[in-house]
């Protein structure tokens, strides 16, 4: 009752993405079972339309839906690790037109076991699975193409 509540509790507009941000975290978790990993790399690596935001709006827009993606993954239905998140973060962000890019990287775990870890930016802004990223070594980033920063006057 208390997630309900606070849930309710929420902005109007918030209720809004974190509801899509559960609704997409177990879309991307059955997608991830049922699809070869390139489709869906292919439909989620779309570029988005360009939209005009300056770059603190844009910003803030990256804090609203890496907070709802997290929410999500720790409240929604089952278990969403780095991969699912990854890739509705990367959704999300671009159903809002701002670019980001999902970065795929391997570590050796201390008993020598491989491990593969998930974590996405928009340009400079981390927006989930950053914090534990310097550990992996990047393997691939999609799309393909990088950008550092947000472009002068708009987002990609």
């Amino acid at each position: 009752m208390k997630r309900v509540a606070k849930f309710l509790g929420l902005a109007a507009g918030d209720r809004g993405l974190l509801l899509e941000a559960a609704l997409l975290l177990l879309a991307a978790r059955a997608a991830l079972r049922l699809f070869p990993f390139r489709w869906i790399v292919r439909a989620v690596s779309r570029p988005p339309a360009i939209r005009q935001l300056d770059e603190i709006a844009a910003q803030a827009l990256v804090r609203r839906v890496s907070w709802a993606v997290r929410a999500g993954a720790r409240h929604g239905i089952g278990r969403a690790v780095c991969f699912p998140q990854g890739i509705v973060a990367q959704v999300m962000l671009a159903r809002r037109g701002i670019s980001c890019t999902l970065h795929y990287g391997v570590a050796k775990s201390p008993q020598g076991e491989l491990e593969a870890h998930v974590w996405v930016r928009a340009g400079a802004c981390a927006v989930v699975g950053c914090e534990s990223a310097d550990r992996f070594t990047p393997l691939v980033s999609f799309p393909r193409r990088t950008s550092d920063a947000f472009p002068a006057g708009q987002v990609r």
